[in-house]
């Protein structure tokens, strides 16, 4: 799971009333809660962003949640209000969209809360194909909750992060793009650490898949002969690869691996960047489609690098001088890495291959 649910594992659903809603003739400005899910919330009012899920999008926005105080100190009904005039919230959101279908649709609310602490809220309508897909696993006729003591609640979790990945394109990508950088710490939503190994994984495949290409080339006599310098271990050198060419020439080549698509970022370090202008020959061997559910990863490849490493360069000679001025001070500045998007006109591509080799 790139999420990992709260300890107090439940997972709660509702039809939301028109009072809910905003529809009607009813003032209500909260939509209700159970009381065993957001246990870890404090009694008082809290504000603080949450993740709310609609029509095959994310977004955080914020969320204003509150119990009632008894007259004897304990505390009752938990809710979601609307927040203060003019706040856009998670009620204001759905009140909104209901709105806009008067008297049209049913909706329903799925919420629960992450292990960080994170609120989640999952809203749809029974026109959706969302309501199609969770009425397979839970009797939305129904409001309850699901907990792991139940038969339906791996199946519904399992949905829920299908969901987020479809939902959440935009921060799956920029996910990939920080586990590489190192600038992680944003996306406490998620679980890091399963994320992260994912998206080597996700390298490591892609140069599998280059090494099978170049054992094909290879069985044609289309090239001499290949090294794959991180087969058995990360070598962390600025290549994987360097090929000797029929002509003795030699290919050093670097895999930029991704399950998205072509566009989507590349990185490079610096020392790639000095690689690429040391090299007489650097290709960027681009992977991307390797997501399961495509069965014929692609590639396309980049034979001139110079004219981006060229540009890049002063950048980083900038940035060793004053890595110099700050190393007087005892200041040490961390090695740079630079996102570059394939389409840029600092790179030239191929045309595109398809790596399935019959």
């Amino acid at each position: 799971m790139f999420f990992k649910l709260h300890s107090e594992r439940k997972i709660g659903f509702k039809q939301l009333s028109e009072s809910e809603l905003g529809l009607g003739t009813s003032h209500q400005t909260h939509i209700g809660l159970y009381d065993d899910i957001f246990t870890f919330l404090q009694n008082n009012e809290v504000r603080e962003e949450a993740l709310l899920i609609y029509d095959n999008n994310i977004d955080r926005v914020d969320c204003y949640f509150d119990r009632i105080q008894n007259p004897n100190g304990t505390f009752r009904s938990p809710k979601i209000r609307k927040g203060e005039r003019g706040a856009v919230s998670i009620v204001t959101v759905i009140t909104d969209k209901a709105k806009e279908f008067p008297n049209t649709y049913r909706w329903y609310m799925i919420w629960f809360g992450l292990e960080n602490e994170e609120m989640v809220f999952y809203f749809f309508n029974d026109h959706s194909s969302d309501f199609a897909e969770v009425s397979k696993i839970i009797d939305l006729a129904r409001s309850g909750r699901i907990d792991d003591s139940l038969p339906q609640y791996n199946q519904l979790l399992n949905y829920l992060e299908t969901k987020i990945n479809v939902s959440g394109r935009e921060i799956i990508e920029e996910l990939e793009i920080a586990s590489q950088v190192g600038t992680l710490k944003r996306y406490r939503a998620f679980d890091l650490d399963k994320a992260n190994a994912l998206f080597k994984e996700i390298g490591r495949k892609g140069e599998e898949a280059i090494a099978n290409f170049l054992d094909y080339q290879k069985s044609k006599n289309q090239i001499a002969h290949f090294t794959w310098y991180n087969k058995s271990m990360e070598t962390s050198l600025p290549y994987d690869f360097h090929i000797q060419q029929n002509d003795q020439s030699v290919v050093f080549m670097d895999v930029k691996s991704t399950s998205r698509k072509f566009e989507q970022k590349i990185i490079l370090s610096n020392q790639q960047i000095e690689c690429i202008l040391e090299k007489p020959n650097y290709h960027i061997y681009r992977v991307f489609d390797l997501s399961e559910d495509v069965t014929s990863p692609k590639l396309r490849i980049c034979e001139n690098c110079r004219d981006m490493a060229t540009y890049i360069l002063p950048h980083i000679e900038q940035l060793s001088k004053l890595n110099t001025s700050l190393s007087q001070q005892q200041i040490l500045l961390q090695p740079v890495d630079f996102t570059i998007e394939p389409t840029s006109g600092l790179l030239m591509f191929n045309n595109e291959i398809s790596l399935k080799i019959e």
